[in-house]
């Protein structure tokens, strides 16, 4: 990224640990404000909430089964193919659920705001995680610095099947008496 701060440099070579810690922290959250609301006087939210932490305890928890997953799961059967989908749906498309997810938070007031914000949170971060690995430079000039040192190839004449090498060696004694092989 453009920044060279030190501390904005530690954020991005740790930035994969910062959003696992925050996506369990609000699914751990949104679990605690879920089930307190289901006995309020709404429980239409706290049931809601319950699913949304269900839905980030599965996403946000995956990377503590992925390796034995990734070892175990054929990718031809169900939980492969589970798997599979599972590993697919990151960065901005899990950013985007998240947000996505939190709009209907905001519609009740109350403590579940505190899982709004977080949610809205860590779907910002999946978000700009997208943009962690790329490159700022842009593509022309990127092309050109790889391409600098390429030099040319000397080529060599085909060998004929008769003659010396070249294409007009027509003076083969045991050729085709003068006849050109190009009209």
């Amino acid at each position: 990224m453009a920044c060279n701060n030190a501390f904005c440099i530690w954020i991005w070579e740790h930035y994969t640990l910062i959003i696992r810690a925050w996506g369990i922290l609000t699914a751990v959250v949104t679990w605690a404000i879920g089930i307190d609301l289901c006995t309020s006087v709404k429980p239409w939210v706290g049931a809601y909430l319950v699913f949304v932490a269900v839905v980030l305890t599965l996403l946000e928890g995956a990377f503590l089964i992925g390796s034995c997953l990734d070892k175990c799961c054929n990718i031809n059967n169900c939980c492969g193919k589970f798997w599979a989908c599972l590993r697919w749906f990151d960065n901005w498309k899990r950013g985007g659920l998240y947000i996505v997810l939190s709009i209907v938070i905001w519609i009740h007031p109350g403590t579940n705001y505190i899982c709004a914000i977080m949610i809205d949170i860590l779907g910002v971060m999946y978000i700009a995680r997208t943009l962690k690995g790329r490159d700022p430079k842009p593509k022309a000039e990127k092309n050109k610095e790889e391409f600098h040192d390429v030099t040319a190839v000397e080529e060599k004449p085909a060998k004929s099947a008769r003659g010396t090498g070249s294409y007009d060696d027509d003076t083969d004694p045991s050729g085709d008496a003068g006849v050109s092989r190009y009209p």
